[in-house]
């Protein structure tokens, strides 16, 4: 698949689609290959990867 970019008045109608229909995405992700990830709620705040665990660990095993 070949890489695409997303231009800002397509993201703009897409929000705009969506704000009309009573859906107001939270946040977005730009995914390589120009595809664009809407999410309906926002990331819990106190929601941690396996990455962040792990790197808590080692921080505490270094102390």
């Amino acid at each position: 698949m070949a890489s695409r970019v997303v231009k800002a008045n397509e993201l703009k109608r897409v929000l705009d689609v969506l704000e009309k229909r009573g859906v107001i995405p939270t946040t977005f992700d730009l995914l390589p290959g120009g595809a664009v990830r809407l999410h309906r709620v926002p990331p819990a705040a106190n929601d941690t990867t396996d990455l962040d665990k792990e790197r808590a660990e080692w921080d505490a095993a270094l102390e």
